[in-house]
């Protein structure tokens, strides 16, 4: 199946990048240029193209180049991987009513839901920040990286508590103190 922004790109002309192995694959069987070119019916110089990446094979010569080398295409040929769409997930931000598309968030998850504070830096530092602010009017943040979320959850059973009672704490804490006024989510 092609992803929508493959198939959004290859419609207006924006195709993948293919990066080609064949100079790798070539050079260390020992074939010569012109001896893989004449196999594939192509010329010396289409090799050296292929090789430097600035001509992409169709798929009948792709398919000789590998068969020539005795490997498989997908040894020879490979897409650049794209990156993954941004993930957005809702959270429930505290003291964040002033903030911005943009604004850097810290991160912390509670059981099943995200809890975010505004990321605050010191006139030195950028601030340490685990996503940004995507819609603030509906609490969703576009998190940066997936293995770097902290999760309190057996911390907080380490004390004893129960992470959803916790939480509640914490937040009923805070807003006693006046630092959330409701845009909370």
């Amino acid at each position: 199946m092609v992803s929508r922004k493959r198939r959004d790109a290859e419609a207006d002309g924006r195709a993948a990048r293919v990066h080609s192995r064949l100079a790798e694959a070539r050079q260390s069987r020992g074939v010569a240029a012109v001896a893989l070119a004449r196999v594939a019916g192509v010329t010396r110089q289409t090799i050296y193209a292929i090789e430097a990446g600035t001509y992409v094979p169709n798929t009948a010569i792709a398919l000789k180049l590998a068969r020539a080398l005795e490997m498989p295409v997908e040894d020879l040929f490979q897409l650049d991987v794209e990156p993954p769409a941004p993930r957005l997930v809702a959270a429930r931000l505290i003291g964040g009513e002033e903030c911005c598309r943009g604004t850097p968030v810290q991160l912390c998850k509670v059981g099943e839901k995200w809890v975010g504070v505004p990321a605050v830096a010191a006139p030195w530092q950028l601030p340490p920040a685990d996503a940004v602010l995507a819609d603030p009017a509906r609490g969703l943040v576009q998190r940066l990286a997936e293995d770097k979320a902290f999760a309190i959850d057996d911390a907080v059973r380490d004390l004893g508590y129960a992470p959803r009672s916790f939480a509640d704490g914490i937040l009923a804490e805070v807003r006693a103190l006046g630092l959330a006024t409701g845009a909370t989510r």
